[in-house]
């Protein structure tokens, strides 16, 4: 059963709530100077405070700490809260219920909050481990850094929570698109590394560049082995996105896979999204990844 952290000092709010979801998540409760580690929570509620910036910070905060894992961040707010509640959605947060809780409007944003994006499809793994070995190399070769993958899954929302993106979208007999997320502080020490240079020497223009020729390489060389085995696949220009909580269009109805990596501990996001009605077979031999690390699987 989905388990989920309820963030509150309110303890008949918390005991409502409770007996609502009981049928679909465990629910546990705990006010804000006490929350430990979040890695066990499939979702965190988070009740807002009227007229303050706290519940904005306390967003951006536990985004964070989430490490690009597609947590579902709910508020709890009373009507007449949720205009000024709305902003967090765009600090971490994903969506609003409102209080006091009414099970027939509460229970349906929690559920769906559960969902993966684009679930009416499936994808095939043969496509996604080439972009996770050339991530890899890439990483390693231009940048001289070991990238370490930690994680994968559907991702819920089409919202990352990162600082910059680089975004590249895919035609021929692989369609959608894979992009590349990270936060500012890696981004720069990475595309310092390409440059060879400090990454105080840096610019907003150099690291725009850097991370859009990072997305290029990786689909480059996942392209190449992917027609290799008889595929034929296209890319597009790169794009570039930036700014916090920017949003990425993906293809409607298709899985999103997400790939969490981290180099330095600082993570970093793969997303692919793609449809194929052809996937070529991808030989078994395998460079990238630990000798002892399995195939991915989604």
């Amino acid at each position: 059963m989905k388990k989920a952290l309820y963030i509150a000092d309110n303890a008949i709010n918390e005991r409502t709530l409770s007996n609502m979801v009981k049928s679909e998540m465990e629910m546990e409760f705990s006010e804000w100077d006490n929350v430990d580690s979040i890695d066990k929570y499939d979702m965190i509620l988070l009740d807002w405070e009227k007229n303050t910036g706290i519940s904005d910070d306390r967003a951006v905060i536990i985004r964070s700490r989430c490490g690009f894992r597609d947590i579902p961040i709910i508020l709890a707010a009373r009507e007449n809260e949720v205009a000024e509640a709305k902003r967090a959605l765009r600090r971490g947060a994903n969506d609003i219920i409102t209080k006091p809780f009414n099970s027939e409007k509460v229970l349906p944003i929690l559920v769906k909050s559960l969902q993966p994006a684009g679930n009416k499809k499936s994808i095939n793994t043969e496509v996604v481990n080439p972009f996770l070995d050339a991530t890899i190399n890439v990483i390693k070769i231009m940048a001289n850094a070991k990238a370490t993958k930690r994680d994968m899954y559907l991702k819920r929302s089409h919202t990352l929570f990162g600082d910059i993106s680089g975004v590249m979208g895919l035609s021929g007999d692989i369609e959608g698109t894979v992009a590349i997320t990270f936060q500012n502080e890696l981004g720069y020490y990475l595309v310092a590394n390409m440059v060879g240079c400090d990454a105080a020497d840096l610019t907003p223009e150099d690291l725009h560049d850097g991370i859009g020729e990072i997305i290029n390489m990786i689909s480059g060389a996942a392209k190449a082995v992917l027609n290799e085995n008889g595929g034929n696949i296209s890319i597009a220009i790169p794009t570039v996105i930036i700014g916090y909580g920017h949003q990425i269009a993906h293809p409607r109805d298709i899985p999103v896979v997400v790939m969490i990596f981290e180099v330095n501990d600082q993570p970093f996001a793969i997303q692919l999204c793609v449809s194929s009605e052809r996937i070529p077979t991808v030989k078994a031999e395998n460079t990238a990844r630990d000798n002892d690390e399995e195939p991915a699987v989604v």
